[in-house]
């Protein structure tokens, strides 16, 4: 394997790395946000909260649900990043600057194999600076965008080695990235996986029209298969739980934007300006051009009949993915899987990928090679004046390690039975409110201590003269349980507020207030622990046989 072209993808990727490398950070609409999330999985792993799933600092300290809904694995390497030395900010910079540098090394990966050293040069030149990329690094700030961009050529690059060579390693591989990308961006997978599907059909049926109808199911057929189902096995603790327990959040029953607001335009496409418009998104004049001329080429292509049905593909991926970004694709938009998506101009990144790859193609002839590097050179230059940083901010870890606040954009992870919102940091933990308690300003008739306080795990112990409702000010969600002298009580949402209340009686007790699994948590990490086992499993068998 040469290197000098990774040396060449590394060098290329330097100007959309330096506005993290500076000192501070630069004001993005997520940015922010990712750096109050990383202090959280902080928190909750600290707390050994694993997997990490309800936010109890957040909400002003009210709590809620959330990575058991938001992608997780952003922050899981923003935290290995943390513990290995760097600051909270730094981790989430170092988060962006690995999805920069080794998106580009994996489409260039990508790339080579299909066109050539030339062809997958241009293909990592257009990955990294088309106008959307730039959009997600310096204005959007999509810490999980950026970084799903890692895995997409990466899988399509291990179904291509597969079907050339099937192996239980390389499935092994393809599971793991699978799973990774899962965990890593979950509209991007959602909106992935018909493109991936689609290019796992298309070299099975190559392989089928070689083998005959018993290739059907195969070797390769069974790698395939395996590598999808280990995958979904090996992240099941985080789909399966948000699946099945959307119904008891906003997001569920309120959508986050108006789809019919959020569709381009003809000139839109072709704009240079990523900030001129609100979203500021485009694919750009010269990826189109250039995507347009290598899927002209590899159709023009008479010496090989695989190049030509790489040019079908591209082709019909692309003209779907496009389409999506027109109102005329609303009816799509509203189709159960996509209906998912808040903005349509998410399929951009999508479109960025492939059109990326089509932009490879022209490596594949000479004049196809001229007109190629002419297009990468040309985007590069115009690209780097097109980075847009509003201001740069030089705010310590404490301030992002201390604002409690939801980061949600509409408080959408709420439990649906919260009516009044949570404004400010409640000043006690514990009420035990009596009964006839009628505002006569005697509130010490009961007593508690806390004994223990973490995300997750509330103990204290209560001197009750009289039956009282103990209103514990953390949201209820399905999960907490109270136990009050080792006995399980009924636990409910205080109606409007949604607060945690149960109801104590006269005398002394030890109350234990515990954030549980649910049946679907539970069954959810049974089967992520079957993933590893398997993929474990099968790693054994094959050191064990390989000697």
């Amino acid at each position: 394997m040469r290197l000098w072209p990774y040396v060449v993808v590394i060098v290329l990727s330097f100007p959309l790395l330096i506005p993290y490398l500076l000192p501070g950070y630069f004001t993005t609409q997520d940015g922010g946000w990712a750096v109050v999330r990383l202090t959280e999985m902080h928190r909750e792993l600290k707390e050994l909260q694993i997997p990490p799933r309800w936010a109890g600092y957040l909400n002003h300290g009210y709590g809620y649900p959330l990575f058991l809904f938001a992608y997780p694995f952003p922050y899981y390497l923003g935290e290995f990043l943390h513990l290995i030395g760097f600051g909270f900010v730094e981790s989430v910079k170092g988060v962006f600057l690995i999805s920069i540098v080794v998106s580009g090394l994996t489409m260039y990966l990508l790339g080579s194999s299909l066109w050539g050293t030339v062809g997958g040069l241009i293909s990592a030149i257009f990955y990294l600076y088309t106008p959307y990329r730039l959009v997600n690094l310096f204005i959007r700030g999509s810490i999980g965008e950026s970084l799903a961009l890692v895995f997409f050529p990466l899988l399509f690059w291990i179904i291509l080695k597969l079907h050339h060579s099937p192996s239980w390693k390389r499935t092994l591989m393809g599971s793991l990235v699978f799973a990774t990308l899962i965990l890593t961006h979950n509209a991007s997978t959602i909106l992935f996986l018909p493109v991936l599907g689609i290019w796992v059909v298309m070299h099975l049926a190559e392989h089928v029209s070689g083998q005959g109808v018993s290739g059907l199911w195969g070797d390769l057929s069974q790698k395939y298969f395996m590598l999808l189902v280990v995958g979904m096995l090996l992240s099941a603790y985080s789909w399966l739980p948000a699946i099945v327990e959307k119904s008891f959040i906003v997001l569920d029953s309120i959508p986050l934007a108006d789809k019919s607001a959020h569709y381009l335009s003809i000139g839109e496409l072709f704009r240079a300006n990523i900030g001129a418009s609100k979203p500021p998104v485009t694919i750009g004049i010269i990826p189109l051009l250039a995507g347009a001329f290598g899927i002209a080429v590899l159709f023009f292509n008479r010496s090989s009949i695989k190049v030509r049905k790489l040019g079908i593909f591209l082709s019909l991926t692309l003209g779907i993915t496009v389409f999506l970004l027109f109102h005329e694709s609303n009816w799509l938009w509203q189709l159960p899987i996509l209906g998912e998506i808040d903005f349509p101009w998410r399929i951009l990144l999508i479109i960025t990928f492939l059109i990326s790859l089509a932009a490879g193609s022209l490596g594949i002839n000479k004049l196809g090679r001229v007109l190629g590097v002419i297009a990468a050179i040309a985007l590069f230059i115009i690209s780097i004046k097109q980075i847009v940083i509003l201001k740069r901010t030089n705010f310590a870890d404490a301030y992002y390690a201390t604002n409690d606040a939801t980061t949600t954009s509409a408080d959408e992870l709420m439990p649906i039975w919260v009516k009044n919102k949570p404004t400010k940091l409640s000043t006690e933990k514990i009420q035990l409110v009596p009964s006839n308690y009628q505002n006569t300003g005697d509130t010490k008739i009961s007593t508690y201590q806390i004994l223990s306080q973490t995300s997750t795990n509330l103990r204290f112990d209560s001197t009750v003269r009289e039956p009282v409702m103990a209103r514990i000010n953390t949201l209820y969600f399905p999960g907490w349980a109270v136990f009050i002298d080792g006995n399980t009580v009924p636990v409910s949402a205080e109606p409007q507020t949604g607060i945690i209340n149960f109801p104590l009686a006269e005398g002394y007790h030890k109350v234990d207030l515990i954030f549980k699994r649910t049946p679907v948590r539970i069954a959810a990490d049974i089967l992520s622990i079957l993933g590893i086992t398997v993929v474990f499993g099968i790693w054994t068998f094959l050191k064990k046989y390989s000697r």
